[in-house]
């Protein structure tokens, strides 16, 4: 197996580039302290300015982790605040038009922080009332902007393009080699019809992990590679047998109450592919940070692979009948679902040293 040194794991979907709009955020001269402020308006390039960024945000994810030691739930939702407005000021700063300066290893380092910084919060969601967890979500999805938007200006179009059924290796013209950011391996870019009364049909994009609240107590409790990875595989995995009870039309026959008895199927293949992302996201910080040996790794990434030949297959009759009730909202969730367990089995493949295909 390669040097696990770590592992590029880029977001499945670029999301919006807008953000915020309509929304009121504080002045830049309030988020940024004094040596922030006089190296942003000292420097115009856009590698510059985000080294800016990175470091403002470096900052405040810091005292982020303090707070969340301290369970200070109100404190640490006005710590998103900041930062999501942050995050509103760095996508509006434009991408330059000299290629060096986009891939700069200013760039990068933010980039880096950003997936850092995003599991913090995830992590620091899971001690805060429910009540909370929407301001965690938002702060999220707008820090995923940002680290799209780097990853677009990274990459160019490449992290655009839907995944090619080529069985070939990925094109090292249109995505990252290993050795560009010294890694050894890498994940790259990372209502329902039932016909059961009650199904709830939404009309706008899914948001948050949508998680049970024993998911996420489980997610709190398991700190380590492993049991974080099978955690996170067992709330894909449970997803996916609820949907296929249902399209089978089974019913339940647990002696406890159905868990996900009052979730849609968007909902449900949603969580799928928060869950897929988790596992990415988890085995690469524990790599980059050495939080884990190699062999707990290389663990994880085959109970990764394994798993994730079982899933894809799932996945086709639920397009087929998001195609045939017309489910828009349900298409484009398995698309991404697809998309993200591409990308899953291709990076653990990648990194077990076999052969991608």
């Amino acid at each position: 197996m390669k040097v696990l040194a770590g592992i590029l794991l880029v977001i499945a979907s670029v999301f919006d580039p807008t953000l915020g709009q309509g929304d009121q955020y504080p002045a830049l001269e309030q988020l940024l302290n004094a040596k922030e402020l006089q190296e942003y308006r000292s420097h115009l390039k856009y590698k510059d300015r985000m080294e800016v960024f990175a470091d403002a945000m470096k900052r405040l994810s810091q005292q982020l982790r303090v707070l969340v030691d301290q369970k200070e739930v109100d404190q640490i939702v006005s710590n998103l605040d900041l930062l999501e407005a942050l995050a509103h000021y760095a996508i509006k700063e434009p991408a330059p038009a000299n290629k060096k300066d986009r891939k700069a290893g200013e760039v990068r380092k933010m980039e880096i922080g950003l997936r850092k910084l995003m599991e913090d919060i995830q992590d620091a969601k899971t001690i805060a009332p429910y009540e909370y967890h929407a301001e965690f979500d938002k702060t999220l999805e707008d820090l995923g902007r940002l680290r799209a938007q780097l990853l677009k200006n990274f990459f160019g179009s490449a992290i655009e393009e839907p995944q090619s059924t080529d069985s070939s290796p990925p094109n090292p013209q249109s995505q990252l080699s290993a050795d560009a950011l010294g890694i050894a391996f890498r994940f790259g870019a990372a209502g329902q019809q039932s016909g059961q009364q009650g199904d709830t049909r939404y009309s706008y994009e899914i948001t948050g992990d949508q998680f049970t609240n024993k998911e996420y107590e489980k997610i709190r409790d398991n700190q380590d590679l492993k049991h974080r990875v099978d955690t996170f595989l067992e709330v894909a995995e449970a997803r996916l047998a609820e949907i296929s009870r249902r399209m089978n039309n089974e019913e339940w026959t647990e002696k406890e109450p159905n868990p996900l008895e009052f979730y849609t199927y968007e909902q449900m293949v949603h969580a799928y592919e928060r869950a897929l992302n988790s596992v990415m996201v988890n085995i690469d910080e524990k790599a980059k940070y050495k939080l884990a040996t190699e062999k707990d790794i290389k663990k994880a990434l085959e109970k990764l692979n394994k798993k994730i030949m079982e899933f894809t297959p799932q996945l086709e009759p639920i397009k087929q009948l998001a195609i045939k009730t017309k489910d828009e909202i349900l298409y484009k969730e398995v698309l991404k679902a697809e998309k993200t367990s591409e990308i899953a089995r291709k990076g653990s493949q990648y990194g077990l040293g076999a052969p991608v295909q």
